[in-house]
This record gives structure tokens, sequence and C-alpha cells, in this order.
């Protein structure tokens, strides 16, 4: 928790939520959807942000998940809801020029030392964020992938959009 406080401190994001949940233990359950629920409508925000589907760590897909579950409580439209790659590709709609962002993202992740003593997360995001520019013109050297959900797909389940999205693939 105070990895990610400090990190919150170095993007200027004032107020950070914690569920209480232990790591890797993180389990979708109604009383957690509503407690994300509350957390989305107190903050007022326009946008929210969370981990694709696809993301290997089981924390990041539960988070994925409670999330969605929030958003389909709150009914709240107008509120745009995305979602992120962290360490996979994952099926996307939006490529955004993160070139003159990368030195700040990778000084942000090198704040979550304990996760750095595991694995190179830097050079994974990194990679991950330099494939991404592979369509976009030779001067975008790193570009984020987001999922941008329509209106109509957020009154289904979140299975059921992926499985959609996958559907238009083949």
């Amino acid at each position: 928790e105070q990895e990610a406080k400090n990190v919150a401190a170095f993007l200027g994001i004032a107020e950070v939520s914690f569920l209480g949940e232990a790591d890797r233990q993180l389990k979708v359950s109604e009383t957690l959807i509503d407690k994300v629920a509350e957390i989305i409508k107190t903050s007022k925000a326009a946008a929210v942000f969370f981990p694709a589907v696809l993301e290997l760590h089981p924390d990041h897909r539960a988070t994925a998940q409670l999330v969605w579950g929030a958003l389909q409580k709150i009914a709240d439209h107008a509120l745009t809801a995305a979602s992120y790659e962290i360490s996979v590709q994952s099926p996307i709609n939006c490529l955004l020029d993160v070139s003159a962002q990368m030195t700040g993202k990778l000084e942000a992740l090198a704040l979550y030392e304990s996760q750095m003593e595991q694995n190179s997360y830097s050079d994974c995001v990194g990679a991950l964020n330099r494939a991404r520019s592979f369509t976009l013109p030779t001067d975008v050297n790193y570009a984020e992938g987001l999922y941008i959900y329509s209106p109509e797909e957020r009154q289904q389940s979140l299975h059921a959009v992926f499985a959609a999205f996958t559907a238009t693939l083949f």
C-alpha cells in the first residue's frame, strides 16, 4: 500500500482507496462490488480505468470484474469506462501516443520497489508499449492500448463483450 501511495503522490493523485484484500487473494463478491461502486460514485469520476480482462495476475483480472460489476450497478453511461494493458496485449480499440510520458511512466513503475525485486516490470511494460506503436507513425515510439466500452457494451457481461470482440477476429 505504501508503494501505491508513493506512486500516487508522484503522479499527483490526492486520494487512493484500498479494499484491504491480501495479495493474490482478491475475489469477486457483491460486497466488494458495492465498495467499488461507492468509491466510483463518491469520487465523481468522469472516467474509470481498470485492468484488461486478459491480465495474468489474478488480482488484476478480479479487479476488472469488480469494476465492471460496479459500473453496471451505477449504470451511468456518461461515465467513460476503459480497460488498459499491464503485462499482455489485450483487445483494444484505442491507441494513445505515450512517447512523451514514457520516462515518467517508468519512473513511477520504479517506485514499486518490491515488485521490481521480483521481475523487471519496467522492461516488460516498455516492451508492450513499444510493440503497440508498431502500426503508428514513425515518430510514435510508445503507445498505450485501451479498450473504451460503449454504452451498449456496458449493459452486457464482461465475458459477453470479450466473446463478441474475439468473434470479429475470425
